[in-house]
């Protein structure tokens, strides 16, 4: 397998396998950004923002509370903003998860922690709790993280992603064993290697059993608290309370496997199902088909079931009815990201211009009420 230029400059690859192109001819990184990951992350981040800061109080009592014990010029000249976000337990921390059915060539998963990264830069300041003052420098530890998690059987397919994403031979070894691997700040990716559906299955089993929060995982000691604990020879060796299950649903899924007619293993009604449980009760799958059988299926698996039109316009309009609240309050400039007269996004506008007429509609399935009225160009399926 090789890698090809596709319409938009950036490469792809053609699978003999499946008789399939990774991507539409038009471009790899415009039809992922176009129809995945601007779509899911226009979504989901508006839900993040609202609730977020409730989520950072303790967070932010304990920098307060630590300003407030010395002169606090003195604390922010010498406190390591690294050494407090280290300090600070990660789990504690609000994370999107992304499940991308496939990996294949990276794409989607790197541009999503290229976007997210863009997003939480531009939207720092609102992660703060409101009336707390925030040094600049210690955004990061209040920012939410990612946790992106990618399914492929083909291993091939890493050494391509290496080259198109310049990856290093360290994190590309890594990754080809099946690490959680740090590829941005805040922003993780593994890749579980294997056939997608037991992969699945299996993720669907850990979360059906696991408790529905922490507190419901704690040990429980049925004998007097007067009791001395338990102690254990080696500390790293305690048990630890298993993740909570909305610790193991997803936030958005990309459904961008090959299509139905070649890898009909991840489509139909019995795989969105599976999706359906696997997501949170707030998630958005986006996906390249509108095939109107597989909407169908979905719909009956209980997805709100919407057409979309990803075009440039649609996208800057959608980006600016979502966050325009955010970007007024936080002062930012709605161009630092996406808007049709921003410079940084010519290139994005031009591509996506040029190559309108090649474009196709793609599909967005909702689980639970996202607020999608903002949305540009999606209409409901019937």
């Amino acid at each position: 397998m090789e890698l090809i230029f596709t319409g938009d400059g950036s490469l792809g690859a053609f699978s003999e396998q499946y008789d399939e192109s990774y991507s539409s001819s038009v471009g790899a990184r415009i039809e992922k950004l176009s129809k995945h990951v601007l779509p899911a992350f226009m979504a989901i981040m508006p839900f993040y923002l609202q609730t977020h800061r409730a989520q950072n109080f303790a967070k932010s009592q304990n920098l307060q509370n630590q300003i407030a014990s010395q002169n606090q010029q003195d604390f922010l000249t010498s406190q390591n903003p690294q050494e407090f976000l280290a300090s600070q337990n990660p789990q504690d921390a609000p994370t999107i998860r992304i499940l991308d059915i496939c990996f294949g060539l990276g794409w989607s998963a790197f541009l999503s922690a290229q976007v997210f990264a863009d997003m939480t830069r531009l939207f720092a300041p609102r992660f703060c709790p409101a009336s707390f003052f925030c040094p600049a420098s210690f955004y990061p530890a209040f920012a939410p993280r990612l946790q992106i998690i990618s399914l492929e059987k083909d291993k091939h397919t890493l050494a391509l992603a290496g080259k198109i994403h310049s990856l290093d031979s360290s994190l590309l070894a890594r990754l080809e064993r099946g690490d959680e691997v740090n590829i941005a700040p805040n922003v993780s990716l593994q890749i579980i290697w294997g056939d997608a559906r037991e992969n699945l299955a299996r993720l669907e089993k850990e979360a059906k059993s696991a408790p529905e929060s922490a507190l419901d995982s704690a040990p429980k000691n049925p004998q007097s608290t007067l009791e001395s604990p338990q102690k254990c020879e080696n500390p790293q060796s305690a048990p630890k309370n298993p993740p909570a299950r909305q610790n193991l649903l997803f936030d958005i899924v990309y459904q961008d496997p090959f299509s139905p007619s070649k890898n009909a293993e991840l489509w139909g009604l019995a795989h969105f199902k599976q999706l359906y449980n696997l997501c949170k009760t707030q998630a958005i799958i986006t996906t390249y088909s509108t095939n109107a059988k597989q909407m169908q299926e979905a719909c009956v698996a209980g997805f709100g079931v919407y057409r979309f039109a990803p075009s440039f316009e649609n996208l800057a309009q959608t980006y600016r009815a979502s966050f325009g609240a955010e970007l007024a309050e936080s002062g930012a400039q709605d161009s630092d990201i996406l808007d049709s007269d921003a410079q940084d996004s010519n290139a994005l506008k031009n591509i996506i211009n040029e190559n309108m007429p090649k474009i196709r509609a793609s599909s967005i399935l909702t689980k639970g009420d996202l607020g999608l009225e903002n949305f540009a160009g999606l209409k409901i399926r019937q």
